[in-house]
């Protein structure tokens, strides 16, 4: 990315205010990125013929004070432009402007910068991009580009970087008008895209890594610092390969919310969510898209559901007599254990690992048959099942 430096112009009137002013200079960036320099004339320049011509008060290369543009129009107030013709038509431009002017105390006057693409008007995007002068430019009703009103009884001057338009062009005129007897004059950069640049960004996710007991939905917070120019979608993705993406997702969704799906996933296999930006095609993210993109992503895990057994080694239990039942586990220690037996009282018992035991007793007088145990709760280290 190319930076243009711009220092403001200094006119007789205003040199003390100025040149303080030029202690804080500002850098142009453009997203497009092949920068036209010649002033005038035809040039081939990457993929397309560029006729440069101009009118009116042009004084290409530098300012009063020997500033960089390369282009500088309407100085000493008197009206000026360029001509930018493309053969064959450019898939956008960028565009960088410093030193639009608005004096608001003798003289009193301001300047506007317009554009016309492809011969007809067109309006600034109002995108708040960064200042490159003290204070941003701001977009009038009618369209253009010009510095606001500010405190200073002198005025003040503005910029606006970044301005860029994606469109197939032919041809982009760029006008200095003044208003009144204050302007004077500004520069500015321009630089054309031959393919238009893939704008789309899928963002961020910012979650921790996520274990999660069955049943338990995966939900993260939307994706933030995305990008998504007209004609574009966000979707968000489940998928199982990290090193392959596109090829191993099994899952889509419009919002960050996934459910295990047993049909497809396993339980304890790491899966991963991520958002997923592209064209729109149909309500669905064109996973073909050039400038498909993915965000960072997120792990998770759908824990394999935990479970207790009972197993006695000795059936025979008389009336009344106690004996040791073998408790085993599936997942993680430690466990806490609620079940009940036939005396329909209610126990929780603790235990660090897989295996334990349980002393079960046979109420008095109760007649023959299979002793009763009957897990009702059972909690891991990590889920909570009731049984």
């Amino acid at each position: 990315m190319r930076n243009h430096l711009l220092q403001k112009p200094v006119c007789l009137k205003r040199v003390l205010l100025l040149y303080v002013l030029s202690l804080s200079v500002h850098s142009i960036q453009a997203q497009c990125l092949n920068e036209v320099q010649y002033v005038a004339g035809i040039h081939q320049i990457a993929c397309t013929e560029v006729s440069i011509t101009s009118w009116g008060s042009v004084n290409a290369g530098n300012s009063c004070f020997g500033a960089i543009g390369p282009y500088v129009i309407g100085f000493d107030n008197i009206d000026g432009g360029y001509i930018f013709t493309f053969s064959p038509p450019v898939t956008g431009v960028s565009l960088g402007f410093a030193v639009i002017d608005n004096q608001e105390f003798n003289p009193v006057g301001h300047e506007e910068v317009s554009l016309l693409i492809n011969g007809a008007p067109y309006a600034f995007p109002d995108n708040g991009s960064p200042n490159c002068d003290d204070y941003q430019a701001i977009v009038t009703p009618g369209g253009n580009l010009r510095a606001p009103n500010c405190g200073d009884p002198l005025g003040c001057m503005a910029g606006c970087v970044d301005v860029n338009i994606y469109e197939a062009i032919n041809s982009i005129t760029v006008s200095d008008t003044h208003f009144g007897a204050g302007g004077i004059g500004l520069t500015f950069s321009i630089s054309f895209c031959c393919e238009r640049p893939c704008l789309v960004d899928a963002g961020v996710l910012t979650a921790q890594a996520l274990e999660l007991c069955p049943g338990l939905p995966a939900s993260v917070p939307n994706a933030t610092h995305t990008s998504l120019p007209p004609g574009s979608l966000l979707q968000y993705v489940l998928f199982s390969d990290p090193n392959d993406t596109l090829g191993s997702i099994l899952l889509t969704s419009n919002t960050p919310d996934f459910l295990f799906n047993p049909a497809i996933m396993q339980e304890g296999v790491t899966y991963y969510i991520a958002a997923v930006a592209g064209g729109n095609n149909g309500g669905n993210v064109d996973l073909n898209d050039a400038c498909l993109d993915f965000s960072n992503a997120i792990e998770v895990i759908w824990r394999p559901k935990i479970s207790v057994a009972f197993s006695l080694d000795d059936p025979n239990v008389c009336s009344g007599e106690c004996t040791s039942v073998t408790v085993t586990f599936t997942g993680d220690p430690p466990f806490s254990l609620t079940y009940t037996t036939g005396t329909g009282n209610i126990s929780i018992a603790e235990f660090t690992d897989n295996i334990g035991i349980i002393e079960v007793c046979a109420p008095f007088y109760a007649p023959s048959g299979s002793l009763f145990v009957q897990a009702i709760k059972l909690v891991d280290a990590h889920c909570v099942c009731a049984l």
